[in-house]
């Protein structure tokens, strides 16, 4: 298929999705990006740059930016959804009219819906009424400035059909950022969307000033919850040490540019979550509501997840981040990995 006939639409005028706009419109495809408000739609369309989220960067002139969902999705192949996780059920119902006929949806946002415990792509089928394989995800440790400074890094697209990931794999790839192709989307989700959770409790523990060690101990017992985590609900263990699981975690809980590392240092400093969220200046931390949706379903379904339940006690529970943190060094002694694990790797 010829670059020119693909036309793929990003929804959500936000940094990551206004980067993925300008990465793909580079490689000459049709590329729109559909912003919600209709001001700053005109505004990001006249100065060719996101002033409100990529200051001083600026956009490819082929890109096109628009507020109107009928023209933002006619002729549509490839539907790229880049919308807060808790906001992605209402905005597909509102203009499920226009979606229903894109052949393609992905998904970059990273969480789990806190009302209905679903995670992004049993919300895109649900809502849509399409199949495992018009679905995929995109995800990987990725901040937006330095994709859009062409730094390179390394992703993950995945789906259960992987003629549908291979396909997507090869309009994603560009010369500096690899993307790799995975059939376990479920494994690429849950990385994606407990890493953030993780991120705040290494955030916590920088604020108390806890030290290097503190954090490591955090992050390797944090992927460890993750996979425990991801393997009741079918995910493949190895894509948890893999870019959108181990890589994406990395990332995000040891850098300052991360959203969830920072709200999780305000908090240890002392501030109160509103305080933490006000900030981030209207960006969107996606672990302060994935936190609710894991700590529910860990009760649900009886899995160990103390990481994920400390930090929820913090965030919505009153707990003070040092007891938090200091009680976790008080669990119960047990075996480093899990006794009554096992993995057929037949």
């Amino acid at each position: 298929m010829e670059n020119k006939k693909i036309k793929i639409t990003v929804f959500g005028g936000g940094s990551w999705g206004t980067t993925l706009a300008d990465i793909l419109s580079e490689r000459n495809y049709d590329v729109t990006l559909w912003v919600r408000d209709s001001k700053k739609a005109k505004i990001i369309e006249e100065k060719k740059e996101n002033i409100f989220y990529l200051q001083g960067y600026k956009l490819n002139p082929n890109l096109k930016i628009t507020s109107n969902i009928e023209l933002a999705t006619k002729d549509t192949l490839i539907a790229i959804l880049s919308i807060p996780i808790q906001g992605l059920r209402g905005f597909i119902r509102s203009n499920r009219h226009y979606l229903t006929h894109i052949p393609y949806f992905v998904n970059t946002g990273k969480g789990i819906d806190i009302e209905t415990l679903k995670r992004p792509s049993e919300i895109i089928m649900e809502e849509l009424n399409i199949e495992q394989g018009q679905v995929a995800i995109f995800s990987g440790p990725s901040f937006a400035k330095e994709v859009m400074e062409r730094k390179p890094l390394a992703m993950v697209i995945a789906s259960p059909s992987i003629v549908t990931a291979e396909f997507l794999q090869n309009i994603f790839n560009m010369d500096f950022m690899r993307v790799y192709r995975s059939n376990d989307m479920v494994g690429v989700e849950l990385g994606g969307a407990l890493k953030n959770v993780i991120a705040i409790a290494a955030g916590i523990s920088d604020g108390l000033n806890f030290g290097y060690n503190a954090k490591a101990s955090l992050i390797t017992r944090g992927l460890a919850e993750i996979n425990r985590f991801a393997i009741l609900f079918g995910a493949n263990p190895f894509t948890i040490l893999g870019l959108s699981g181990l890589g994406d975690l990395v990332l995000t809980a040891t850098s300052t540019l991360s959203r969830n590392w920072r709200i999780g240092k305000y908090v240890g400093e002392g501030k109160s979550l509103q305080e933490a969220l006000s900030e981030l200046h209207g960006m969107v931390a996606e672990g302060v509501y994935t936190v609710k949706s894991v700590y529910n379903l860990s009760q649900k379904y009886n899995i160990y997840m103390p990481i994920t339940e400390e930090v929820y006690e913090v965030l919505y529970g009153g707990k003070s981040p040092k007891s938090a943190l200091i009680s976790l060094l008080s669990k119960e002694l047990k075996h480093e990995i899990d006794e009554n694990f096992q993995i057929n790797l037949l």
